[in-house]
């Protein structure tokens, strides 16, 4: 657990997170904070339960607990205190985060955590979790190194649909050093993770090894990153109003569209096209070298060729001149 030594910080002002969270996301009938215990988290029900008084809904705060550390109690009772002193309901629970073969341990306790949350949520709550901008960062970064096309570099947006309410990321535009700044100011109490100093994981590599040599160099390399992915989300819009329009145009009913409107596409709005019809019917999306090979036996096969493509619980088909979704 830290207690830093007090320095100024003035880069992180609540009031200007409360005015953020006012104008650019949801009505929610709740607010639901994502609370850790380390520092972002607590940074951000702290500023929150300063404004609390001005939210249009409850403050609440949410804490899970992995199980993957022999202290993960102690943090659930920092996380407990914490709550009691600025008189915040607080709800702890306890997941199996434990990775199937092959599932990274980072993939697992994710999918665990929000997967557990979902399910606890009414309609309509917001629940908010405190990514800041050099996660954005190494988002992008990892994205890359992937080979992602611009949804992956869009990286995390700051507010999506979850469940049947949302999910938002206020902090998104804020550094670390400035959420490090204004608890330092304060004497703020937190806990560091001791997996977060491992460079084991991807993330954790880029975030110590490499973030920092860019920065020596590019010394807003985080602001830059993090902008690159608001210009992608952007792109990425634009992307999908494109591909709907197109899929109007090709769609002959829900389950079927018509081949020889997307033949006449180029490459990118065929795959576009694809992409967003699969979302809509709620069947997942294919890797990028099998939507190459999806659109290749859809498009230049021979007509008695059977073709049939498996995508989740859903089955692709060529029948004629359409593609069924079955």
């Amino acid at each position: 657990m830290s207690l830093p030594a007090k320095r100024s910080g003035r880069g992180f002002d609540p009031e200007r997170l409360f005015q953020h969270l006012c104008r650019n996301f949801p009505k929610p009938d709740a607010y639901w904070v994502a609370l850790s215990g380390g520092l972002d988290s607590t940074v951000l029900l702290k500023a929150l339960a300063e404004k609390r008084h001005r939210l249009s809904a409850s403050l609440n705060a949410i804490h899970i607990d992995h199980g993957l550390q022999d202290d993960s109690g102690d943090w659930a009772a920092h996380c407990r205190a914490l709550c009691d002193r600025l008189g915040v309901p607080l709800i702890c629970k306890k997941v199996d985060a434990r990775p199937a073969r092959g599932e990274s341990p980072e993939a697992a306790a994710r999918a665990a955590r929000y997967g557990a949350m979902e399910t606890m949520f009414p309609p309509k709550t917001l629940l908010l979790t405190a990514h800041h901008r050099d996660d954005q960062a190494e988002t992008v970064l990892l994205q890359l190194l992937r080979g992602a096309g611009i949804a992956g570099l869009a990286a995390m947006p700051h507010v999506k649909p979850y469940g049947e309410g949302w999910h938002g990321r206020p902090l998104l535009d804020v550094s670390r050093t400035d959420l490090l700044a204004w608890a330092e100011q304060r004497g703020e109490r937190w806990i560091d993770d001791p997996t977060n100093a491992s460079i084991a994981p991807d993330r954790n590599f880029l975030r110590h090894a490499i973030l920092p040599r860019l920065k020596t160099r590019w010394t807003a390399a985080s602001q830059r990153l993090a902008q690159s992915a608001k210009n992608c989300a952007g792109a990425l819009e634009a992307l999908r109003e494109q591909a709907e329009e197109d899929l109007c145009r090709s769609k002959q009913a829900p389950d079927r569209i018509d081949l020889t409107v997307l033949a006449r596409l180029s490459p990118f709005r065929q795959r576009a096209l694809l992409l967003r019809w699969f979302e809509l019917c709620g069947a997942p999306a294919p890797s990028s070298a099998k939507l190459r090979e999806v659109l290749g036996q859809l498009l230049q096969a021979r007509e008695d060729a059977a073709v049939c493509f498996m995508l989740g619980a859903y089955q692709l088909r060529r029948y004629v001149d359409a593609a069924w979704l079955i």
